[in-house]
C-alpha cells in the first residue's frame, strides 16, 4: 500500500497529514481516483479546487471547529451535499456565501480563523471531504441546525437522519410545502 504524505501551506499555517492510497481507490470512481493520485503525489490543485477548499475550511471552522472530527465531517458533508443539489448553488464558495444559509457569514464578526490549530485541522478535514477520502456520515442530509435552538420551521419539512455533536442533520425532498 502506498503512503502519501499530504503537507499544504493555509493561511500561513502549514499542516502535513499522512492518507493511504487504499482511502482514495475505496471512495472515489475510477475516472477520479488518477486525478486524486496525482494531486496527492504532486500537491499541486487547481485553482478552483483551492478556492473551494478554502472557503469549505472556514465554513468547517466557523460552524464546527469545537466538534469532534466526526461533527466536523458532518457539517463538510452539507456543504457538498449542497453543492450537488439542484436547489442550491454549484460551488462551494457560492455555498457557503448564499445569504442567509450559515450564521457565521452574517454574524458581524471577523471571519479570520484565529485558532491557527483549529484551523489547521478545518484545512486537513476540507480536504479530505473535499476528495471524498471521508465517508457521508449524514447520508445526503442538506440541512442541519445546533442542538440548543429550538428546531426551526424549517425541519418540519424534513427528514431528521442523525444527531453528531451539537448538531441535527436533515434530509430534504425538494418541496417547500
Amino acid at each position: 500500500m502506498k503512503f502519501f504524505q499530504m503537507f499544504s501551506v493555509f493561511a500561513g499555517a502549514a499542516i502535513s497529514f499522512v492518507i493511504s492510497s487504499s482511502q482514495i481507490l475505496a471512495n472515489n470512481s475510477q475516472d477520479d481516483q488518477e486525478f486524486y493520485l496525482r494531486f496527492l503525489e504532486t500537491g499541486e490543485l487547481a485553482d478552483d479546487a483551492i478556492e473551494d477548499i478554502e472557503c469549505l475550511a472556514h465554513n468547517i471552522y466557523h460552524e464546527a471547529r469545537g466538534e469532534e472530527e466526526i461533527g466536523q465531517i458532518a457539517v463538510a458533508y452539507v456543504t457538498m451535499n449542497r453543492v450537488e443539489h439542484w436547489y442550491f448553488p454549484d460551488s462551494v464558495c457560492d455555498v457557503v456565501w448564499e445569504p442567509g444559509q450559515f450564521s457565521w457569514t452574517r454574524d458581524g464578526r471577523s471571519d479570520a480563523m484565529y485558532d491557527e490549530e483549529r484551523a489547521e485541522f478545518a484545512l486537513d478535514v476540507a480536504v479530505r471531504v473535499y476528495y471524498q477520502i471521508e465517508n457521508d456520515p449524514v447520508q445526503g442530509a442538506l440541512f442541519y441546525h445546533a442542538t440548543y435552538i429550538n428546531a426551526p420551521s424549517w425541519t418540519r419539512q424534513m427528514n431528521l437522519v442523525d444527531r453528531i455533536g451539537i448538531h441535527k442533520f436533515y434530509t430534504w425532498d425538494g418541496e417547500w410545502n
